[in-house]
């Protein structure tokens, strides 16, 4: 009949509108589905950048020059001349700063406790070669009274030159072996010392720089045999 018919069509377009809501609701989800994905995309993305910039942060970061010293005397263990010394730390300092080496406490950075040492022994200095931008460090005997030797050089009062990559630095019974190991900081340099229980003199290397004093006229010393320089120290 016609009732049962209309009824038929009614049930009929109910069905469709489900259908068609249930369509929606499915787009809906397929959308924010899609949405999440995304987001865990660019959050990946993102990471992965901050951990680029980090790296790429790390790459940049300049090593710092350091002047490593091994120390020998060959009466530490009864005198302990070098019980002012702080071994096996690294000292960071400004690149302006002078440091002095010697017996007055309140003028010296690192103190060598014997009489025999001078108020200020002597003094390092930290500087930039203007033809090819090496760092260096230079050093100058402020001791009247003793001699300072690098490897065969003789320092007198004032004298001052480059120290080599590697040399022994010598005065009454001391003995230090200096190396540098390279860096690219201008801003800071850093000293580290070591303690030595046997003599470093089988070490020495002959250096065939000759010395000049503060004034800047070269001082009376004799020439020397040149020796291969040992490398410096790779960062």
């Amino acid at each position: 009949s016609w009732g049962s018919t209309g009824g038929v069509g009614g049930s009929g377009q109910r069905g469709q509108g489900a259908c068609a809501e249930y369509a929606q609701e499915e787009g809906a989800s397929e959308e924010r589905r899609g949405e999440a994905a995304r987001g865990q995309s660019d959050g990946l993305g993102l990471s992965t950048n901050i951990t680029m910039s980090s790296f790429e942060e790390a790459d940049t970061e300049e090593t710092i020059t350091c002047l490593q010293m091994m120390m020998y005397h060959p009466c530490q263990a009864e005198k302990q001349v070098f019980r002012g010394l702080k071994f096996y730390k690294r000292e960071r300092f400004r690149v302006d700063e002078l440091v002095k080496f010697g017996r007055d406490v309140s003028i010296c950075h690192y103190n060598l406790m014997d009489s025999k040492v001078s108020r200020i022994q002597f003094t390092l200095h930290f500087f930039q070669h203007f033809t090819n931008l090496e760092l260096c460090f230079e050093i100058k005997n402020m001791s009247k009274k003793t001699k300072l030797i690098v490897d065969n050089v003789e320092l007198g009062y004032l004298n001052k030159m480059e120290l080599p990559c590697k040399c022994i630095i010598r005065f009454g019974d001391y003995q230090i072996l200096m190396m540098k190991e390279r860096g690219q900081s201008v801003d800071n340099f850093e000293t580290f010392f070591e303690l030595s229980q046997v003599s470093l003199l089988q070490e020495t290397h002959v250096s065939s720089l000759v010395p000049i004093p503060e004034y800047g006229i070269p001082g009376p010393f004799p020439a020397f045999s040149i020796a291969p320089t040992p490398h410096c120290l790779a960062a």
